[in-house]
């Protein structure tokens, strides 16, 4: 029978919970909210030519969930480290209790506006590190499968998979899911006036006063960076900001030109202004709005291809990517906190 089986052909799906409880009902002013990542899944599979590894040594085709959170803690912890068996462990060399570690991290809004687009800080500007548990991050290493014939030579570029997929497989269905971040609809009730920009189909109110409910997804307001270098060498930094129809908008500038970055029309900016009084916060000048990536696919050629390219392999060297989330505390979806759980899935694959 010609099933439709969900396997992963050389890609890399990551699946991770993050569940909040938020008392604030706006990001800057967020004082005590406890947001942290509940559970992953990660597996990858060979079948296109590339491996994966969390410590650069035990390279593999599938990844388990304590592997992938293992390797987000080794970041929060400067005192661990994997043994010689690929294990987390403590400064005694003892195996650590992985998703008990993980309550620890609980997210905070933060930005990565600022003249180093490679930190993240606070609004005030304070620098703020992994091991602060304020976002997380994750560094995997790919590599080559110089046992399959189809890649044991040559260039390879492993591309964020940005669509969903389904590939003939030895007279099977294979399906490949895209890269997403996902969070449920949220009704906001309002202590304060807002102004948004349209959203065609869904609402063309652009107006709200205190008492009103505003949908959100506040997956809108995730950031994810991707951290590698090219090959010369040299450093890359990509971020990666996907959204849905419910997209309040982007970052605040004094862009007017432009919905997306006119804070004027930014639900986060008015609704800040509006609580705590007009000028408490100032606009972004739009040289300080880092660039970012809104979509993982363009069209080329009539089709619709994948457009962020993770690293590239050649010959058995492998490659460190470093994969960064957080909260975008200037994005226009990031004012109401996290109320619900939000979905990452990272899915990898090496052809656009």
């Amino acid at each position: 029978m010609n099933a439709r089986k969900k396997i992963f052909l050389s890609f890399m799906a990551l699946g991770l919970t993050i569940v909040s409880f938020v008392s604030a009902t706006f990001a800057w002013l967020s004082l005590n909210s406890d947001v942290w990542i509940e559970g992953m899944e990660l597996e990858v599979t060979s079948g296109e030519g590339f491996l994966v590894s969390v410590d650069d040594e035990h390279f593999k085709t599938i990844l388990s969930k304590e592997e992938a959170l293992s390797a987000i803690l080794l970041k929060y912890h400067s005192d661990y480290h994997f043994n010689e068996n690929g294990i987390l462990t403590d400064a005694f060399d003892d195996p650590v209790s992985v998703e008990e570690e993980m309550q620890n991290i609980k997210l905070f809004p933060l930005t990565s506006v600022g003249s180093d687009t490679f930190a993240l800080t606070l609004r005030e500007g304070a620098q703020v590190d992994a091991n602060s548990g304020s976002f997380f991050e994750l560094d995997l290493y790919f590599v080559k499968n110089t046992n399959s014939t189809e890649t044991s030579t040559g260039l390879l570029d492993v591309y964020l998979n940005g669509k969903d997929r389904v590939l003939a497989n030895g007279g099977e269905e294979v399906e490949i899911p895209k890269t997403a971040i996902q969070s449920e609809l949220d009704q906001v009730v309002l202590q304060a006036g807002l102004t948004v920009n349209q959203r065609p189909g869904i609402d063309t109110k652009t107006e709200y006063v205190a008492g009103e409910n505003l949908k959100v997804r506040s997956s809108n307001a995730m950031r994810m960076g991707i951290i590698g270098k090219d090959e010369e060498n040299e450093p890359t930094y990509q971020i990666v900001e996907m959204t849905d129809e419910y997209d309040l908008g982007s970052y605040a500038t004094t862009d007017t030109t432009n919905e997306l970055y006119d804070a004027e029309k930014n639900a986060m900016f008015t609704y800040y202004n509006h609580l705590r009084g007009e000028g408490a916060l100032e606009k972004l000048e739009v040289e300080q709005k880092p660039e970012t990536i809104r979509s993982l696919t363009k069209v080329e050629g009539g089709d619709e291809v994948n457009q962020v390219r993770v690293c590239r392999l050649e010959g058995t060297r492998s490659r460190k990517v470093t994969f960064r989330f957080w909260l975008e505390g200037w994005d226009a979806d990031c004012f109401n906190g996290i109320s619900q759980s939000i979905k990452v899935q990272l899915s990898f694959a090496q052809k656009r």
